[in-house]
């Protein structure tokens, strides 16, 4: 418990991850198997469903990560501008 958290809250957040993940393979199978009954070339149909995947994740995961790059310095600037700090000891 270093960070207030329960075995409870630990377990619950842990399968979060897991819960995307199965989400994801049921979805990606749905597609493959649509893109299979339209296109009737199954390895075609798989090599799209997985490069539209990949592409989906790694554009999420760059815009998540430049996300943080603009974020943080901008509070961090804001932090230590003084102007955080007087305003605080106003209310």
């Amino acid at each position: 418990m270093a960070h207030h958290l329960s075995i409870q809250k630990m377990s619950i957040v842990s399968v979060i991850p897991w819960a995307v993940g199965v989400t994801g393979l049921i979805a990606g199978g749905f597609a493959c198997d649509w893109l299979v009954k339209k296109t009737g070339r199954a390895i075609h149909s798989r090599k799209i469903v997985l490069i539209t995947s990949l592409g989906a994740v790694g554009g999420f995961v760059h815009f998540i990560a430049n996300l943080a790059g603009i974020v943080a310095p901008a509070l961090t600037g804001f932090s230590c501008s003084g102007w955080a700090t007087s305003r605080a000891r106003s209310c």
